[in-house]
């Protein structure tokens, strides 16, 4: 009987793996590069996309392991088994909107609901 799977990987164990995650330059594949360099390993990435659903849904075909942000876990689609990146990953989220127009209430909430959680 197999043991469950352990709740994390560790970035240095991911080299024996097909790696797919974003294109290079992102903001995720580039943190994905400094922590494998950090961790002595490069990262060799099998396939890049722009696309995380197709990243998901290979992912999910076995194509490969995806590296991608834990918000695409809710996503429908076939189920996959989740495991949190060590060390963790936390990129900064950025609010961006024009100045100098009306900010509908909704709009507003949020914009005061993303400060306060910040």
């Amino acid at each position: 009987e197999r043991s469950p799977p352990a709740p994390h990987v560790d970035v240095a164990d991911l080299d024996r793996h097909a790696i797919i995650a974003p294109r290079r330059g992102s903001a995720v594949t580039a943190t994905l590069e400094r922590l494998f360099a950090e961790a002595g390993r490069p990262l060799r990435l099998v396939l890049e996309s722009g696309d995380p659903y197709l990243l998901r849904a290979l992912a999910a075909q076995g194509f490969g392991v995806a590296i991608l942000p834990r918000s695409l876990e809710a996503l429908a689609g076939p189920p996959l088994e989740i495991r949190s990146l060590r060390p963790a990953v936390h990129l900064p989220v950025v609010l961006a909107r024009r100045r100098g127009r009306t900010v509908p209430p909704a709009a507003r909430r949020f914009i005061d609901f993303v400060r306060g959680a910040t």
